[in-house]
């Protein structure tokens, strides 16, 4: 599943998949519709971190990379 497959499936906005890939921020909304999407938990997809420099760096990332990682496995 690429990028437009998800964005189809998900209902998300392209605007919503432009922030994800930059590593903007995006709304629980979003984020409950890729899970529903990849019929999986948000846990699965990405990780709560307190420290403001941690959660920066691996916000998006990360949820993009286990994002990608669930599309490989449908």
């Amino acid at each position: 599943m690429g990028k437009k497959d998800l964005r189809e499936q998900s209902g998300i906005s392209t605007t919503s998949l432009a922030k994800l890939g930059k590593g903007e921020d995006i709304t629980t909304d979003v984020l409950l519709k890729i899970c529903e999407a990849l019929n999986c938990n948000i846990n699965e997809i990405m990780r709560v971190s307190r420290n403001p420099e941690t959660r920066k760096k691996y916000s998006t990332q990360t949820l993009w990379t286990s994002s990608r990682s669930l599309i490989q496995k449908v």
